[in-house]
């Protein structure tokens, strides 16, 4: 220590002593520097994630954190340690932060993102500047984890498969087997591991098949073989065996691995597919078909028989040659080849395809080919195989018939009626112009549409009522009405028709628009209504004219003295009277065409009577029976008929004061035969008239009007009185 002012060498030394520590301090702190840059590099440049932290409190953290994490440097320093951890594991990272574990141990780390990655964390207590900090290194172990899982899978794949794998060493002893190698032996596995290839399989199958190929195998070349071997687990089998070097790090094979697979299926596989290549090779030239295969260079590989014959050519012609030169027509020598080209390429599909061949006559024939790609054992493309089926008859058909589609379509869209085309469900399924144009809709339209939107005359369960009758019908007809887009409405008649197409029935629906019928039936049913009227009148009028005849033959036959002329006039006054009645028949008849013929003789039968006193004279007059509806033409002559027949019977049949009874029967048979009989029980009629030639004026008219009017036949027997049985044809008018 100094006592005094110090000397200047005094100071002088002392400033070259600082400026001696200020040169180690300098010192130091640059290579205190360099050191801490050389470990931030290490750092940085390390693949863990590594972190600086206090009291659980992170400090620093590498770049290897931040790509790891996806924690920027600021957002990670000030962060608790344990957030880089899932929660399930914070616990266990705290309690080995504060016993200051160091030893390695596995978490499952949190990212930024949320999601989650397996790590290993190692953690050491070091000293900063006088500080105790924790640095942690954190691993990611996901490929690890994954790599022991995948080890695991690969044993067990090796263990559950069903080829025999072993590991030889360079002594051909066991060193390790799969599962299925024991059980091929009927061995366990200790029985197995540790002996060598003789003792397992025998000295003479080792010397003789196996050690020249495993002494291969260990001088480094890959052997693969196939044999038959015995078994005792599973009997004579044929193996497929290859032997594999296993290398060590230095190049130098330290063993074999070996793997048996059974192909004894393959084996009896290949010897039947041999069997079964030869019966193909006999199918491909028995077939019906042209069986063609070409090389990937367009040349004849096969040509069978159908070809031969087909084409004109002998196998022996066109084996090796060009397919396309021979039998391809010029036209088509750029594009088929080139198809050809793009199908070996890959590039197109001729799976089906259809071109024409040219014979060895010249003429072409169409062919459509079901084509497959030939493949080497390799997976590439060496050819095509084609088989054809000549179409070119089926073609021309095709043509016709399509001809016959399109005329049909023609009448179908030019049809004057409206025709639809619908399922069973009522959905419209095809429509002609003419439904478009009367109902106002597009095809599109229609066909979106059902008939039920169409037809409102008819309910929907009344159409399926048609619909199911068509099951037993052809057709059925019926009277609807339609309603058309802007709302109308206008009557139709339906005429109704099932069809069948591809399985699936279908109804055809002809509509006829018959709003100009119905208005024209109007007009026919009101001038019917007139002449009806009209003809009662005419009738009526007729009937009139003729009762004043009879008025007048009555007065002119009681001035008259003379009996034979006043009987003129009865008869006159007779048949007029049953003429007239058949006018005031038809006048009140519903049916102007028809007379009821029941009504009419009673009231003939009557009048006569009246006129002859047939009631004071004792005698009966009685329709049996009439079912017979008569026009006036046939009408007017069977009056006239029955009113000469029973007036004859009343002037003639019975003697004075002796009664009787006269009868009358109208009946209808099959075929519209009627018979008329007309009988009475009277004296009968003389044996010298003839029927058909009578003196009497009244059963000549009567004669006359059967045979000329009717065009009938009469007959009578006599016996017992008189009948009378006449048949004619009824006519229809």
């Amino acid at each position: 220590m100094m006592c005094g002012k110090p000397t200047y060498e005094e100071l002088e030394q002392r400033i070259k002593e600082l400026e001696g520590e200020i040169d180690k301090r300098k010192q130091v702190k640059e290579a205190l520097r360099d050191s801490e840059a050389r470990l931030k590099a290490l750092s940085e440049a390390s693949f863990e994630a590594i972190f600086l932290s206090e009291k659980g409190v992170c400090l620093d953290q590498n770049q290897s954190a931040e790509r790891m994490f996806g924690y920027t440097h600021a957002e990670a320093v000030g962060r608790n340690g344990t957030e880089w951890i899932i929660p399930e594991d914070r616990e266990l990272v705290k309690n080995n932060m504060l016993s200051g574990h160091e030893k390695p141990y596995e978490v499952t780390a949190l990212r930024k993102d949320g999601t989650t990655f397996s790590c290993e964390i190692q953690s050491r207590m070091i000293d900063c500047q006088g500080r105790s900090v924790r640095t942690t290194a954190l691993r990611d172990i996901t490929e690890r984890k994954k790599a022991k899982v995948t080890s695991k899978l690969y044993e067990r794949i090796v263990d559950s498969s069903s080829n025999y794998m072993s590991f030889l060493d360079r002594n051909y002893i066991y060193r390790a087997v799969n599962n299925a190698y024991p059980a091929a032996h009927k061995k366990s596995r200790e029985e197995i591991v540790g002996h060598s290839i003789p003792e397992l399989m025998g000295k003479e199958v080792f010397d003789g098949l196996i050690k020249e190929k495993i002494d291969r195998c260990l001088a480094g070349e890959l052997i693969r073989y196939e044999s038959w071997f015995d078994f005792p687990g599973s009997g004579k089998r044929f193996m497929e065996v290859v032997y594999h070097p296993y290398l060590e790090n230095n190049g130098s094979v330290s063993g074999i691995i070996v793997v048996s697979h059974d192909i004894t299926r393959r084996k009896t596989a290949e010897d039947a597919l041999k069997t079964a290549k030869e019966f193909a090779e006999n199918l491909v030239e028995t077939a019906n078909t042209l069986v063609i295969t070409l090389n990937s260079e367009a040349c004849i590989t096969t040509f069978n028989r159908c070809a031969e014959e087909l084409t004109g050519y002998k196998k022996a012609e066109v084996i090796g040659q060009n397919w396309f030169d021979i039998f391809i027509p010029q036209r088509d020598k750029q594009t088929i080849p080139r198809v050809f080209e793009e199908v070996l390429r890959e590039m197109a599909d001729a799976s089906q395809y259809e071109n024409p061949i040219v014979t060895k006559n010249g003429k072409e024939r169409l062919i459509s080919w079901s084509n497959n790609i030939l493949r080497d054992s390799s997976g590439n493309i060496n050819g095509i195989l084609g088989i054809g089926i000549d179409i070119t008859e089926h073609k021309r058909a095709e043509k016709v018939l399509r001809e016959n589609e399109e005329r049909f379509r023609m009448l179908f869209d030019q049809a004057g009626d409206a025709i639809f085309v619908h399922n069973i469900e009522g959905r419209i399924v095809e429509v002609n112009e003419k439904a478009c144009s009367s109902l106002g809709y597009s095809r599109d339209e229609l066909m979106t549409m059902s008939v039920f939107d169409v037809e409102v005359g008819l309910e929907p369960e009344a159409l399926h009522e048609l619909w199911k009758g068509m099951e037993s019908s052809e057709s059925i007809t019926a009277i609807g009405k339609q309603r058309r887009k802007n709302g109308s409405t206008s009557p139709v008649e339906i005429r109704l028709g099932l069809i069948r197409s591809q399985g699936q029935k279908l109804m055809i629906v002809i509509v006829r628009d018959v709003s100009k019928r119905k208005q024209a039936e109007k007009k026919i049913i009101a001038s019917l209504k007139e002449k009806e009227i009209l003809l009662r009148e005419i009738h009526h009028r007729v009937k009139n004219n003729m009762q004043v005849i009879v008025s007048l033959l009555r007065m002119h036959s009681r001035n008259i003295d003379d009996a034979r002329l006043g009987q003129i006039f009865d008869d006159c006054r007779n048949r007029v009277n049953a003429m007239s009645l058949i006018h005031e028949a038809l006048y009140l008849s519903e049916d102007l065409a028809r007379i009821d013929f029941k009504v009419y003789l009673k009231k003939l039968c009557r009048n006569l009577g009246q006129v002859y006193n047939a009631s004071g004279k004792g005698i009966a007059v009685t329709v049996e029976h009439c079912n017979v509806a008569l026009n006036m033409d046939q009408g007017i002559a069977v009056g006239m008929v029955i009113s000469e027949l029973i007036s004859n019977a009343f002037k003639h049949a019975f003697p004075l004061g002796k009664g009787g009874r006269v009868s009358v029967s109208l009946s209808c048979f099959e075929e519209k035969e009627i018979e008329l009989i007309v009988q009475d029980n009277g004296k009968g009629l003389p044996p010298e008239i003839d029927i058909l030639n009578p003196g009497s004026l009244g059963l000549r008219l009567a004669a006359a009007a059967v045979t000329r009017e009717l065009g009938g036949s009469i007959e009578v027997e006599r016996d017992g009185g008189t009948r009378f049985t006449i048949h004619f044809k009824c006519k229809r008018k």
